[in-house]
């Protein structure tokens, strides 16, 4: 995998994804989002790994969304405007293989990222926070 905001790291049958990205505390926006589901791909597809274990360098596991990403329309031009395209980080995925629960993800985020996130996420990266405007 090309270097990005995930690493991974291989330890007989366990395989470490890591988050990387420390300016944003581990935020995922698109291209983390992308470096995400590749590597649980190369580990659905890597008979000898047992386990995945996601974990977040730099003492941060993750804080969410890169808001900052999502209220930037140039940095939302990959998102799929249907919404079942596979997602990065799938909600059902216990009890579904890894193809379902990837389209699930699309699928079920869909209504939040476009109707709320968005918007909300534009709030957020002008200086609107939860409780009002802040200023640095």
């Amino acid at each position: 995998m090309p270097a990005s905001n995930v690493r991974t790291e291989i330890d007989g049958p366990v395989c470490t994804i890591i988050l990387d990205r420390p300016e944003k505390k581990n935020a995922v926006d698109r291209a983390t989002a992308n470096a995400l589901r590749e590597a649980f791909e190369q580990f659905e597809s890597d008979e000898n790994l047992r386990v995945a274990v996601l974990w977040g360098d730099h003492g941060t596991f993750c804080s969410g969304a890169d808001l900052t990403a999502m209220a930037d329309p140039d940095a939302r031009n990959e998102i799929d405007p249907r919404g079942d395209g596979p997602g990065p980080m799938a909600r059902r995925q216990w009890d579904l293989p890894q193809a379902q629960a990837l389209k699930e993800e699309g699928l079920e985020g869909y209504p939040v990222v476009f109707e709320e996130a968005i918007a909300g996420a534009g709030r957020f990266a002008s200086g609107a926070g939860r409780h009002g405007r802040f200023e640095d």
